[in-house]
Parts: C-alpha cells; structure tokens; sequence
C-alpha cells in the first residue's frame, strides 16, 4: 500500500510551488510599491488647489490592490493546472478581463461619490441632487460594465441592445406615466426649482407645503395643517410654480378705508402713515414704499399702503405689519377720522 511519501515523490511539487512564491512575493512587492507610490503621490497631490487628482489617487487604492492579488492569483492558478492538467484553465483570461472590468467600475464609482460629497461641502450642490445624480451616473456606469462583461462572455451585445429597443417600447407605452415622473424628478435635479425645506405653492393645482423629500418618482410635502402630501414629479414639469421661500422681501400690501365725510382729512392720514414707513428699520428704503388714494368704493374712501420688509422670515414679517397697522389705526383715530364700514342711506318719500 502506497503512502504519501510515495505520491509526493511522483508528483514534482518544488518547480510550481517556487513560481508561486516567487509570484506571491513579486504581488507583495508590487503591492507595497503601489502604496508607497500613492501615498507620496497624494501628498503632492494635496499642494494643488485641484481636488481631482486627490479623489482620482484615493479612489484607485483599494481597486488597485485587489487587482493586483486577482491577477497573482490568476497566474498561480494557471501554474497550478498546467502541473496537474498539463493545460491551461480555459477561463482564467477570461477572469482577468472581467476583474479588470470590476475593477475600473469600482474606481469610478468611488471616483463617483467622493467627487459629489466634494460638490456637497462646497455648496455647489445640496445633498437631495448630490445624491440622486450620483445614483443615476452610477447606474449608467454598472449598465456599460454589465455589457462589456457580457461581450466578454461571447454574447452579442447589438443583439441585446435590439431585443432591449423592442421591450423598452412596450415597458414605455405601459409605465409612460412612470417615466414622465422620471423626467420630472430629473427636471427638478438639473433646474432646481426648489429644495428641501422650501415653501413651495402651486395655484392651479391648489397644491401648498413645505418640501421634505425629492425622489424620483413624487415629492412629499408637508402642508399646514401637517398633513403630508404626496406629488407626483410630472406635474412640475406642466405646472407654474411658486416658491415663496426665494423671496428677497415680504410685501406689505394693505387697503384702509374711511368715511367720506373724513375725506378732508386723508391728506394729513397719508402723510403720518407714509412718515411711520419712512422711519420703521425693518422697512426696506431701497425699494418703493407707497400710501395713496386708492379708489372711491361704495360706502369708502380706499387708500393703499405698500411698504417691503427687510426680513423674509414669516413670523417676524407678521410682527412687523401688525406693529405698523396698529400705528395706522392710532393715526387715523388721532385725527379724528374713523374707518368705514358698509352702510345703506334709505329716503323716504313723503
């Protein structure tokens, strides 16, 4: 009976089992090489105001390193089937190439994140946008690995991209309501209409809320009343839209009505109100601030007050013109007037 002294004496392990180690010590050095290299690499590299070359050199160290061992193990394979089967393993190119696929998708989704987060500290993009154009340029780069990979498995990819028009058609023209919520909510990423946490408001839609949340597919509002409100993104794209929280001002927009019988008295009325306006520090000066008459209505005589705040903050802006009618009221009881309210006049023939 044959012991394993005997199979190791016919079995020559020292020639592959020295490549091996030769390429395990070879992918160690390369390994250690590569650190050293990027991380002299990204020293310099944090000297320039440029931050590509930054994210470009940290995205490529983890992929790389892999890499790196995938092909050593490759070839430690390749030694370990030409010493046993005398042939090479029909599927070890084949494994490398699609590695080196995995491989530089991996590096360009890093490359991917790491560039967005960058956008999001430097205020170029909020995190809502960040975020869902980094998922749909990811996604984009899967799909082209996912069809270079299966090229590499012999398949035809014009063959799929035809088969994939004549399905696209049909899955189109049943979830065309879908993809028009998909064009909307891209619509709201690229023109940013509004963000999270404006006040947004859409008349024609009697459509009014703070916006918690933009995906794809709807925005979530949460109205007043604290009820959430669920829109899809498709009618954003019809709909004219009113985003109250990119105000520069709130305007004071007011109507005061006396009696005609004080109708000598509206002069002097329109001064004192104009000179309250002129005097308030919370009225910005810069921009045109109004008390006229208005019109001759049926049981009044209308005047107008028209003044912008300086703040866009709506409880302070409340505050403010409560403080300014109240002064009104003073005013017009001051000089003796008083504010009309609807009346009839009935003659009564004898």
């Amino acid at each position: 009976m044959k012991n394993f002294s005997d199979y190791a004496q016919a079995i020559p392990f020292e020639s592959w089992i020295l490549q091996a180690f030769c390429l395990i010590t070879l992918g160690i050095v390369i390994n250690l090489a590569l650190c050293y290299f990027l991380r002299y690499a990204s020293k310099v590299a944090s000297l320039t105001h440029n931050t590509w070359d930054d994210s470009v050199l940290e995205s490529a160290r983890v992929p790389a390193n892999i890499l790196i061992w995938v092909i050593v193990a490759k070839l430690c394979f390749d030694l370990f089937a030409q010493e046993f089967f005398s042939q090479d393993y029909v599927y070890s190119g084949l494994v490398i190439k699609i590695a080196t696929i995995i491989g530089f998708t991996w590096f360009l989704i890093r490359l991917i994140d790491r560039k967005f987060y960058s956008a999001i500290n430097a205020r170029r993009l909020d995190a809502t946008s960040a975020g869902a154009l980094s998922k749909l340029v990811k996604i984009i780069v899967m799909l082209l690995a996912a069809l270079l990979i299966i090229q590499n498995f012999g398949f035809s990819i014009s063959a799929i991209l035809a088969a994939g028009g004549a399905g696209g058609l049909v899955i189109g023209f049943a979830a065309k309501d879908s993809f028009a919520n998909l064009f909307g909510g891209l619509t709201i990423y690229m023109d940013r209409p509004f963000g999270v946490g404006d006040w947004i408001r859409c008349q024609e839609k009697q459509i009014e809320g703070v916006v918690e949340k933009i995906g794809w597919r709807h925005v979530k509002l949460r109205a007043f009343n604290m009820n959430p409100i669920y829109v899809p993104n498709a009618i954003f794209s019809t709909a004219v839209l009113e985003n109250p929280s990119r105000m520069t001002h709130f305007r004071i927009n007011d109507i005061i009505s006396l009696r005609y019988r004080d109708a000598e008295k509206l002069p002097a009325i329109a001064a004192a109100i104009q000179e309250v306006l002129d005097c308030h520090e919370e009225i910005d000066h810069e921009v045109t601030k109004l008390v006229s008459f208005e019109k001759f209505s049926a049981s009044s005589i209308d005047v107008m007050i028209r003044a912008f705040t300086k703040t866009t903050d709506w409880v302070t802006y409340r505050k403010i013109r409560q403080v300014i009618l109240l002064k009104v009221i003073k005013i017009v009881f001051e000089h003796g007037a008083e504010f009309a309210f609807p009346t009839q006049t009935v003659h009564v023939e004898k």
